[in-house]
């Protein structure tokens, strides 16, 4: 579902040779993150999987952790699914498991073509960035925040 969507979502933004060149990475699963307990996946009636994302307190690819932070991760939603309220219902799910542990901030590592949808959840736009990936690679992003 992941790859479906970035493959279909991304090219937006991003050119077909930087997308053939990154999608094996940002589209790999992570165990650890699946596993964390406040990863989600939303679901229809017929087992589709429409849509998933969560929130981890660690900075991605670290330990690091700052008390009431937390990072959102990894959303993404099947392109048969846009703009059917499935990113903003997992959002809000996160949202309130979040403040359950005293959490007050999200930051988010954005691609750019998710900037638009970021912004209608209440997040700011701090600044362009690039998300190294290893093996030369890296990915224009953008780090967003949002108080919840």
């Amino acid at each position: 579902m992941i790859r479906a969507s970035f493959s279909s979502l991304l090219t937006s933004m991003y050119d077909d040779i930087s997308l053939t060149s990154v999608l094996p990475q940002i589209t790999r699963i992570n165990p650890t993150l699946l596993s964390c307990g406040t990863y989600y996946i939303l679901q229809n009636e017929k087992t589709k999987i429409m849509g998933c994302g969560g929130w981890t307190h660690e900075r991605p690819g670290t330990t690091e952790r700052i008390i009431g932070e937390a990072h959102l991760r990894h959303f993404a939603t099947h392109p048969d699914f846009i703009g059917r309220g499935v990113g903003r219902a997992i959002f809000n799910h996160c949202k309130i498991m979040a403040k359950k542990e005293n959490i007050r901030r999200f930051i988010c590592f954005a691609t750019l073509n998710a900037e638009i949808f970021y912004k209608s959840l209440g997040f700011k736009t701090k600044k362009s960035m690039n998300i190294e990936l290893g093996e030369g690679l890296s990915l224009p992003s953008l780090l967003m925040t949002a108080d919840i």
